[in-house]
């Protein structure tokens, strides 16, 4: 299954499963678990240290998301080989959205990977695969922006509505490769508010907005839908370049266009406030 499939399947921010279906969900040792993880990234590259998130979700709740209340601990190995070290993450819930954990991981390879979480006592696992980012159809760190017209509201290429929100956010006043080419620092993101598979796309898009004045002043905010209109049937011409297959996704490149972070899915206000902090310095009071 995609990963738009799935997110059809586990129903939104709800993570309610769809027809009373649960998520298999093992313990480390074999038995069931009430526990179930549920990736936070789109996509795990490796090679070098990447955001590891994850959300977790209950069996016993019909796949209810898990209001973290307490620490998570990850740990992280090949299938069929041994786990890492626990790791402790950062809990993340700033706004109506679930919980999630957070911290950074280091695939060494790409491959078959197992990620457990321990969490009041409770351990689960999924698997994933992990793929090296020169194989990988999206840029990534380390890779530049790819040069594509966005819709603004002095042209919107043919996209209606140009932003689903509402109201709409104030990130269209001007066009990716406008911004490129001018040098600018830009934060670009990928997410469709009334369509969004995950219906992550609207929380992200407002903490973004709630996060970004320190920055605006210096930096090109950019926000694109992922539909040309609102039968969702076809894709904008940036999603295309992009070859997105997932949403929300946050893109954060310097003045040469080169990407210095990736956000996939859900993320919070503060998590917004430090990847900005991170790709363009401090903000202004």
């Amino acid at each position: 299954m995609d990963r738009r499939g799935f997110l059809t399947l586990i129903g939104g921010a709800g993570l309610t499963l769809a027809g009373g279906l649960t998520l298999d969900a093992c313990s480390s040792g074999g038995t069931k678990s009430d526990l179930v993880v549920i990736p936070n990234d789109w996509e795990f590259l490796s090679g070098r240290d990447y955001r590891l998130s994850v959300l977790l979700a209950s069996n016993a709740k019909n796949g209810a998301p898990i209001q973290l209340t307490s620490p998570v601990t990850l740990r992280v190995g090949p299938n069929g080989g041994s786990l890492g070290p626990p790791m402790s993450t950062v809990i993340h819930g700033k706004g109506p959205e679930p919980t999630y954990a957070l911290t950074t991981y280091h695939f060494p390879t790409p491959g078959n990977w197992t990620i457990e979480a321990s969490y009041q006592g409770q351990k689960a696992s999924t698997n994933i695969v992990v793929t090296d980012p020169s194989a990988s159809g999206v840029p990534s760190v380390g890779q530049p922006l790819v040069k594509v017209p966005t819709p603004t509201t002095a042209d919107a290429r043919g996209v209606n509505p140009i932003c689903t929100a509402q109201p709409a956010c104030p990130f269209h006043q001007v066009s990716l490769d406008a911004a490129m080419d001018q040098h600018q620092p830009i934060a670009l993101l990928f997410a469709t508010p009334a369509l969004c598979q995950s219906r992550f796309c609207g929380p992200v898009l407002n903490n973004l907005v709630a996060a970004h004045q320190p920055w605006a002043g210096r930096v090109t905010f950019i926000h694109c839908e992922i539909y040309t209109d609102l039968q969702g049937q076809t894709t904008t011409q940036p999603v295309q370049g992009y070859r997105l297959e997932h949403e929300p996704m946050l893109l954060l490149a310097g003045t040469d266009g080169m990407i210095t972070g990736r956000i996939d899915n859900l993320f919070d206000e503060t998590e917004a406030h430090d990847a900005l902090t991170a790709a363009f310095g401090a903000g202004t009071a």
